[in-house]
């Protein structure tokens, strides 16, 4: 990156410093391009504060359509290669983790819903294995004594997305590129019919002049109407998620879930409790609400949690478009990308979402994993169409 006359000069700028865009930008800067980041606040700041880091696409099938499913199981594939790189390039630890995932019943109608996932994995060509409630206490025996049997779910892996964005965002510098935190974009500049950069306020509130040949937007659940720029709004809207921290003996060696709630065991002896859906536009504040539920049954399930210090909550905003899938591919002015409304799957998608851009980017070719996601199929239908 160069700086001349009071602008910055870059190939490439990425709008957004979460997961989905450090993931991009590392990608692009692996493959030459001299990448900058640009964040409003720190890197990994919005939704990756509040997301669990489960990467679990099979545990989720039931609620899935089966683009998000198989674009979800090419992201977990990649997913030991691209921490190897991640952390060897950074020096730092993610908390990737493979144990698997454990989905238990407590009750009746649980273990009804184990049944009708059980043949959801079936219909759809995925695999768990049965367990017992003795099978289950075994692998997890500070678990209720009321688990009536459970799905253990092999190929889920979790990881920490707190510690994966600032890794991502020391890998990308480490290899030359910038991260520019304390930057609001408010304008993306085209010249003709292709971008030629883009206009941020810094810190002291005094412009910032980016100079670049392409843009990737991966602003998260941010106002879409904040940026200027030539593009389409997608409709991106805020989900609220809240989760409970909770801190001290360790308690679970999985990831543990129940159709109410899910128990996720943390690197530094946190335990994540979680979480929420919540349609409240940009309401950000943690409620008694959620804590109580989230708690009620988080103790159903695991009772020891009852003697663990409540650090607090954490509130995030996940992206989400009508359809509830990604929205990755070029945007109608040249130059300009989309890399956004990955919703609750930004951590999982982050690979395969910054490797097929990428491609996308090079090529000027739609690589087919991604024929479901690009933003064409968001267009409005023509007058009597459906």
């Amino acid at each position: 990156m160069t700086t001349e006359s009071g602008s910055i000069r870059a190939d490439l700028a990425v709008v957004g410093g979460g997961v989905i865009g450090l993931a991009v930008a590392c990608e692009m800067q692996k493959r030459g391009r001299d990448v900058l980041v640009l964040e409003m606040e720190e890197p990994g700041s919005g939704a990756t504060q509040a997301a669990g880091g489960m990467l679990g696409p099979i545990a989720e099938a039931q609620i899935e359509e089966p683009e998000i499913i198989t674009l979800g199981l090419d992201s977990l594939a990649r997913y030991p290669e691209f921490v190897r790189w991640v952390e060897k390039t950074s020096g730092g630890e993610t908390g990737f983790r493979e144990e698997g995932t454990l989905i238990v019943a407590v009750n009746r109608d649980h273990l009804n819903e184990l049944e009708h996932l059980k043949e959801t994995f079936r219909s759809k060509g995925l695999t768990a294995d049965s367990l017992t409630s003795e099978q289950v206490l075994d692998l997890e025996p500070r678990l209720s004594p009321r688990v009536l049997g459970g799905l253990k779910i092999r190929e889920d892996q979790r990881i920490d997305p707190r510690r994966l964005a600032a890794c991502l965002a020391q890998a990308l510098v480490t290899m030359g590129g910038t991260v520019l935190t304390g930057a609001k974009v408010h304008d993306i500049v085209v010249n003709g019919d292709k971008v030629s950069g883009l206009v941020a306020l810094g810190n002291d509130g005094m412009p910032v002049r980016v100079d670049c040949t392409d843009v990737v937007i991966a602003t998260g659940a941010s106002r879409w109407d904040d940026i200027r720029m030539p593009a389409e709004d997608p409709g991106i809207r805020p989900i609220k998620g809240q989760l409970v921290r909770l801190r001290g003996e360790t308690l679970l060696r999985h990831v543990v879930r129940s159709p109410d709630i899910y128990l996720i065991p943390q690197p530094d002896g946190e335990l994540f409790v979680g979480a929420t859906m919540e349609e409240m536009g940009y309401d950000m504040a943690p409620t008694a609400g959620a804590a109580f539920d989230l708690l009620r049954f988080g103790w159903q399930l695991l009772p020891g949690i009852y003697d663990l210090e409540f650090l607090g909550m954490a509130v995030g905003q996940r992206p989400a478009v009508d359809d509830h899938m990604p929205v990755i591919g070029p945007a109608d002015t040249k130059g300009l990308w989309l890399a956004v409304g990955h919703f609750r799957k930004g951590v999982l998608m982050a690979p395969a979402t910054a490797s097929y851009l990428a491609d996308w980017m090079e090529s000027g070719e739609m690589p087919e994993a991604l024929a479901s996601f690009a933003p064409g199929r968001l267009s409005p239908a023509p007058a009597g169409e459906s």
